[in-house]
């Protein structure tokens, strides 16, 4: 962090992986320590006090709307709410809600997933704003030599380059959308 600027967050849980992504969402970035370790023992005071429903992993806007209108506020209602009732609305993703705000995640971690597409990326989510030029360009310069590295470590080579910049909610700006594709070079694996 002190050479490059960039932060990086934890979220733990040894619990189950819903817990350490919603530790991850919900405190981890808040934190002056950037890590969050919750456990099932955080449910009632962490999980059902998360702030919004479009807090808690897997509820955006639109099912957010349609839990209101089953008189469904906050995480904590989620978690009381009749299964039966979710299943009805929302099929087997609202008892999956349903189980998620009562912090239950039977999803088990094993091998790693790999990919169909044999594209090369990263993302990152910022602690901050960078409205300075020379920041923000460090900080790309920095992970597209991230992603340089990758792509020597398994020797290819880009065929196409493609950079999506969102900014924080409190800004009102657009996403900013870039490709490029090489007409150099072909892709090639050596």
């Amino acid at each position: 962090m002190k050479k490059t600027g960039v932060y990086s967050t934890v979220g733990m849980s040894n619990a189950n992986p819903l817990l350490a992504k919603l530790a991850l969402d919900n405190e981890a970035k808040k934190t002056p320590t950037m890590r969050a370790n919750w456990s099932y023992e955080d449910i009632e005071t962490k999980v059902w006090n998360i702030p919004a429903l479009t807090d808690f992993w897997g509820i955006g806007s639109r099912t957010e709307k349609r839990l209101n209108k089953l008189k469904i506020y906050s995480v904590k209602d989620l978690a009381n709410a009749n299964p039966d009732i979710l299943k009805k609305e929302f099929g087997i993703i609202g008892v999956q809600l349903w189980f998620h705000a009562n912090g239950i995640d039977e999803s088990k971690p094993s091998k790693p997933y790999k990919p169909k597409s044999k594209g090369l990326g990263n993302s990152q989510v910022l602690p901050k704003d960078y409205k300075i030029k020379s920041q923000i360009e460090l900080v790309l310069s920095e992970m597209a030599e991230q992603v340089a590295i990758r792509l020597r470590r398994v020797k290819k080579k880009a065929k196409s380059v493609h950079i999506h910049i969102s900014y924080s909610k409190i800004e009102s700006k657009k996403s900013i959308n870039a490709s490029k594709k090489s007409t150099l070079l072909k892709a090639q694996n050596n």
